[in-house]
């Protein structure tokens, strides 16, 4: 859900740890600040594996406790699905995630070093001024559920996106339901996006019916290649 900036700010106290990841395919970089920017302890790697993330919290409990802390917020750029293990981990143990928007952090990068290059610790280094600053931060709630029976009432999203997941209903009108489901909770005015590898026509038929607006781009930096079809509900 959104959270207003002054809501964000709240937050953030003299007794809060900020901590920023950068999250990768494989390992991935930690680095903690004080809310007045200032760096703590070393950069830490880590993993998803049940290991890595418990060396990854035992550092930031060592981090809290050397310093006197009593919170702790944890910024990610979300990497594809990559993030998703370490949200959910990182909430069962009662610390609280913030998704930190890519755009800001390409951005900032560039107005720090006129380089929009990636780099794992400078990103996490970045992620974790970012949250601290309370800029481009957004809390989210993750929420299971089956695409063809969304959770959600009408009209609760402005965009709805969907990334590699229709293609995996084998059945045809399943794969329908999805489409009308992600339609159903979608707000007038909002757009849905849908990238996929295969039967990206059969979701554009199904849209054409629903509304006159949508447009199809292909992805040739993705493999396989795949196609994103965007449509817009009036």
């Amino acid at each position: 859900m959104s959270i207003t900036q002054n809501s964000k700010i709240r937050r953030i106290t003299d007794s809060t740890l900020v901590v920023g990841a950068d999250i990768a395919k494989k390992v991935h970089v930690a680095r903690a600040s004080d809310v007045r920017g200032v760096e703590l302890g070393k950069p830490q790697t880590f993993d998803t594996t049940r290991h890595g993330l418990e060396r990854l919290l035992t550092w930031i409990q060592s981090l809290m406790f050397e310093h006197s802390y009593d919170n702790v917020v944890f910024g990610v750029e979300p990497t594809g699905h990559y993030w998703m293990n370490l949200d959910q981990f990182l909430r069962h143990e009662g610390i609280q995630v913030l998704l930190v928007n890519p755009l800001h952090v390409k951005r900032t990068k560039e107005l720090e070093d006129n380089s929009p290059t990636k780099n794992d610790r400078k990103d996490a280094r970045v992620i974790a001024l970012l949250v601290m600053e309370a800029e481009g931060v957004q809390q989210i709630d993750i929420v299971d559920g089956d695409a063809r029976t969304l959770p959600f009432p009408d009209g609760s999203f402005d965009v709805v996106v969907s990334n590699f997941v229709v293609h995996n209903i084998k059945n045809p009108s399943e794969r329908a339901k999805a489409i009308y489901e992600m339609w159903r909770v979608l707000r007038p005015d909002g757009r849905l996006v849908i990238s996929d590898i295969i039967r990206t026509s059969e979701y554009v038929r199904i849209l054409d019916m629903l509304t006159d607006n949508v447009e199809t781009i292909r992805l040739f930096y993705t493999f396989p290649f795949s196609r994103v079809i965007v449509a817009h509900k009036a």
